[in-house]
């Protein structure tokens, strides 16, 4: 009379029924009322707080090792600055960007020696003499060659004609 029926859960998660008699001694677990006189006791074979922390940690360790991941992905969405030209590109143009900055040709120039004085050099802002190496851009543009050289390895175009980058 009066039996009580517990259900037990494995780890994973499938049912053990099983009648036990009126007694006061329960095996720890929580206890449900369903119905007056009926209890249903819920025992998690091997179960135990630690356990569930750990498991929980399994469950949850990928997440945490994909935050790297995630963390690239967002920033794929935000702005790129480009290895090359050094613009700040938006990142759905970068690719097609960054292959337009490689397969653009180089700037190439006449090298010369200065003859005459020839004014200042816009980069520099020093007067270009008689006598000093010189680089005469495909634009005409004239500046001393160590300037432009320079110059070239930030941007590749002329500093008073940059263009459309």
């Amino acid at each position: 009379m009066g039996g009580r029926q517990s259900v037990q859960t494995d780890l994973h998660g499938r049912v053990d029924n099983e009648s036990t008699s009126d007694s006061d001694e329960d095996a720890p677990g929580t206890s449900v009322a369903l119905h007056s006189g009926s209890s249903v006791d819920t025992r998690p074979v091997g179960f135990s707080v630690s356990h569930l922390r750990t498991h929980r940690g399994l469950r949850d360790a990928p997440t945490r090792r994909s935050m790297p991941v995630l963390q690239f992905l967002s920033r794929l969405s935000q702005d790129i600055k480009c290895p090359i030209c050094k613009k700040t590109v938006p990142s759905d143009e970068a690719e097609i960007h960054l292959v337009m900055c490689l397969t653009r040709p180089k700037i190439t120039y006449n090298e010369d020696e200065l003859r005459e004085d020839k004014g200042e050099c816009s980069i520099c802002l020093e007067e270009m003499s008689s006598g000093d190496r010189i680089a005469r851009l495909p634009c005409l543009c004239i500046y001393h060659k160590s300037c432009i050289d320079e110059w070239f390895t930030r941007k590749n175009c002329c500093p008073e004609h940059p263009g459309y980058d």
